[in-house]
């Protein structure tokens, strides 16, 4: 049945083929699959880290007697706001997802078509009988496949930590669905940035990245210290997948219409 199902894939689309017979090598997975275990182990213990240990205030601490203090049921246990927790985990967990799907998706699609270009396999590809946008969804689809795979193992956590923090799960679908669209754009903006820029050799890669990697740096600076719409530079905000996720997610007071700061 795997025969057949790569001929059928193969003939929809041999450029998505060529690429993840290239990239789906067991040792690349077992590396990607690996990379995204430690990350959500290292996100996990790093919020564990934030949670109160003792009566001194910390920021998941329920029903505080003063600033300096939290409060413990009867069996001495200090009362902790888990879906609280649990938000907070899941909204940066969403924000470092999507810079790392943007910054290092860019990277590979950019240095995916510098390499071809070195290789000469490019004008072979640009003459392909098959129509531009079959080439260009088996290159979108194909090159960051592995980042693609690292991602949807990421999807267990998110559903747990969706449950736990009362998040509705038509949020999740949204989130999930700016993820999509998210990629979409800035994969396509790299791709046709590569297209026009040949000759540039290794380093339009690390430039693009560069330029996307400032980008969200500068769009996070803006979603999460509230700058107003009469802002001049406001109109990046259009092309941010931060404001979208502080709009669905904001606090977990449930405030997240604050984050645009509409007044």
């Amino acid at each position: 049945m795997t025969p057949n199902i790569l001929d059928k894939l193969g003939d929809w689309n041999p450029q998505l083929f060529r690429e993840l017979k290239g990239r789906l090598k067991l040792r690349n997975v077992f590396i990607a699959a690996g990379i995204s275990l430690i990350g959500q182990i290292v996100l996990l213990l790093f919020f564990y880290s934030q949670l109160p240990f003792n009566t001194h205030y910390r920021k998941y601490c329920i029903e505080k007697i003063d600033y300096h203090q939290c409060t413990k049921d009867s069996a001495g246990n200090i009362l902790i706001n888990w879906p609280e927790w649990w938000h907070d985990l899941f909204t940066t967990f969403c924000c470092i997802s999507i810079f790392i799907l943007l910054v290092a998706g860019t990277y590979l699609l950019m240095s995916d078509l510098s390499q071809e270009e070195r290789r000469g396999t490019l004008n072979f590809v640009r003459l392909s009988p098959r129509h531009e946008v079959n080439i260009l969804t088996g290159k979108l689809l194909g090159v960051p496949i592995l980042l693609y795979l690292a991602t949807i193992l990421t999807v267990p956590l998110q559903l747990w930590a969706t449950v736990s923090a009362g998040i509705p799960l038509a949020k999740l679908l949204s989130f999930w669905a700016i993820a999509i669209a998210s990629c979409l754009f800035f994969y396509s903006v790299a791709l046709l940035s590569s297209l026009m820029s040949r000759g540039q050799g290794g380093f339009l890669p690390w430039l693009g990245t560069g330029a996307v990697c400032l980008f969200l740096m500068l769009m996070l600076n803006m979603a999460t210290n509230w700058m107003p719409v009469t802002n001049p530079l406001a109109w990046l905000r259009l092309f941010s997948p931060f404001d979208s996720i502080f709009y669905l997610f904001g606090t977990a007071d449930g405030y997240g219409e604050e984050w645009f700061n509409l007044q």
